[in-house]
């Protein structure tokens, strides 16, 4: 009978706390791992869709709500937050960089780099690094 009414009772924690997730925090969570774990691709806000399975319409939407920036902001946010780091504490040439934050070539990051920031890529090495 006790190990009857623990089960019961384990269930309905179980049963409760499943209700109380929000589906939308579990896409959220999942989207923002798997840009992290991407991070030296070039993805896209409909490669992380394809990812969850869900709607880009229905994605975009939970994460502006969710953390008050498009997704594709916030993957071009994550490019570049790892792009200063590297660019401050490392001797990788520009092009490596590019490479390893996701671009296929120096120009195309440079360029990305340059609308971001308003400077160059060398420019805030050499502002950085003094």
């Amino acid at each position: 009978i006790l190990m009857s009414k623990f089960w019961a009772f384990a269930d309905t924690l179980i049963t409760d706390t499943i209700s109380d997730i929000n589906p939308a925090h579990l896409y959220i969570e999942k989207a923002v791992s798997y840009i992290s774990e991407n991070i030296a691709k070039a993805t896209t806000v409909t490669d992380v869709c394809h990812h969850l399975n869900i709607s880009r319409n229905y994605f975009s939407n939970i994460f502006t709500e969710k953390m008050g920036i498009s997704p594709k902001r916030y993957i071009l946010n994550q490019h570049m937050e790892m792009a200063f780091e590297l660019l401050k504490r490392s001797h990788f040439s520009i092009g490596e960089i590019a490479s390893i934050v996701g671009y296929d070539t120096q120009s195309k990051f440079t360029k990305a780099f340059t609308r971001y920031t308003r400077q160059s890529p060398s420019a805030y090495r050499k502002q950085k690094g003094e």
